[in-house]
């Protein structure tokens, strides 16, 4: 689970395929949006996290990948790789306070 910056919206990682958003003020109608992102078996979400301006949320994973959204859309903007985590860690990535 994670907040956004206003702590109004917050992000559900569901089953390591689907990030739900959900109004804080309106939590009782279910989620006002929901992503799909392809299932992968050799790894599972570990985290989340929005960026401080709200419009981009990690996708930490106890793989060797780590997925940005767009908070708005749900598409898929970037994919990190590059780096072993053989034995199977649950990653957190973050952003800086420029949201780089």
């Amino acid at each position: 689970v994670s907040f956004d910056p206003e702590g109004l919206i917050f992000a559900v990682g569901i089953d390591s395929q689907q990030v739900r958003l959900y109004d804080l003020r309106s939590f009782d109608k279910g989620p006002f949006a929901t992503f799909r992102l392809p299932r992968s078996s050799a790894l599972e979400w570990s985290d989340l996290k929005f960026s401080r301006d709200g419009k981009t949320i990690l996708v930490s994973t106890t793989g060797e990948c780590i997925y940005m959204l767009d908070a708005f859309k749900g598409n898929l903007l970037q994919t990190f790789t590059g780096f072993s985590n053989s034995k199977k860690l649950k990653l957190q990535a973050s952003f800086s306070p420029d949201n780089q």
